[in-house]
């Protein structure tokens, strides 16, 4: 799956580059909506969302959607936090909680408090988990630090990638419950696989905080393997054996085509990997002379680069053959 987000965005890269389709601004957004619309409409029904899936998506919006799914306790760590607080802040938020617009709930509505109480307790919890979560990805780098005499904690704790991250993921819950409850309040009754579309795609829109084509195309991804499974299972669609097969073969394909003729195309972690995987080997390809030759953009990273060659195998030993390459052609 990894393999084939990385081919489909250097294959949307190349056919970019030769623009031959357009750049779309914020594209990564809209796949993200509508890759989120499509997963929240079949989350509301258990039992069609995969295991993994089902686990992350019931971590960040919770099951009171969730068709027949049990009732969620009220207790939470929000709730058990409150017991700790000081008598006095205690009887302050009480006298906040009984203020009428907070106490609002349609009759339909599933979640244990109020619409605005049940988006604030989610914002809190979610907003912490993508912040523990990005901050999590930095302990190793906040490590060597450490281990260079240097103080990590600023790099590592307050830093303005952690705030996106926890907003991002906030953000998607918090415009996820909001549009439900919003619905339900506006029509009066409940649709949970259209009211799953459609606050899906309204709460994808939370990528604008932490933008990133990587997480937009692999759950476009992931969404296009769950309808593809799932009519497989109908018998709607034919079953190809081996499929995940010659999907990594044609992605692998891509990208190694890529790394020869322009690797300026290839995400830049990866092309990193591939260079440490062919012990920089790729680096050595004349990409200046493919440019002469094929009249593509081949040497971005490597505009000044020419090989070492030996004369005794060939006599293109000089930067001078660029000027005339009409004999390579």
């Amino acid at each position: 799956m990894y393999t084939t987000n990385l081919a489909l965005e250097t294959l949307y890269n190349m056919l970019t580059a030769r623009k031959l389709i357009p750049r779309v601004p914020y594209g990564e957004i809209g796949l993200f909506s509508m890759a989120l619309a499509g997963y929240l409409h079949f989350y509301r029904t258990p039992g069609v969302v995969d295991s993994f899936s089902d686990s992350v998506l019931s971590t960040i919006f919770g099951t009171d959607e969730v068709v027949d799914a049990p009732p969620t306790p009220k207790s939470s760590a929000i709730t058990r936090l409150f017991a700790y607080l000081p008598q006095s802040a205690q009887n302050l938020i009480i006298r906040v909680l009984k203020f009428r617009y907070l106490q609002i709930k349609h009759k339909q509505c599933t979640h244990n408090w109020s619409c605005l109480l049940n988006i604030a307790e989610k914002f809190v919890r979610c907003f912490g988990i993508g912040y523990g979560i990005n901050a999590a990805l930095k302990i190793p780098s906040a490590a060597r630090l450490l281990l260079n005499g240097k103080n990590p904690l600023m790099k590592w704790l307050f830093t303005r990638e952690n705030c996106s991250s926890g907003a991002f993921i906030a953000g998607i819950s918090v415009l996820h419950q909001g549009m439900s409850c919003l619905l339900r309040h506006m029509r009066g009754a409940s649709d949970p696989r259209v009211d799953g579309l459609i606050s899906g795609g309204v709460a994808g829109l939370a990528m604008y905080f932490y933008r990133s084509s990587m997480v937009a195309l692999y759950c476009f991804i992931r969404l296009a393997d769950l309808l593809i499974k799932k009519l497989a299972s109908q018998g709607k669609i034919p079953t190809i054996k081996h499929a995940y097969v010659y999907m990594y073969a044609f992605s692998t394909a891509i990208l190694f085509h890529a790394g020869v003729w322009e690797p300026h195309n290839i995400r830049p972690a990866y092309w990193r990997f591939m260079l440490n995987l062919t012990g920089q080997q790729f680096k050595l390809v004349n990409r200046r002379l493919v440019e002469k030759i094929f009249d593509i953009e081949s040497a971005n990273l490597y505009p000044n680069f020419w090989p070492s060659y030996d004369p005794r195998y060939t006599s293109i030993t000089s930067e001078a053959v660029l000027k005339d390459v009409s004999r390579f052609k």
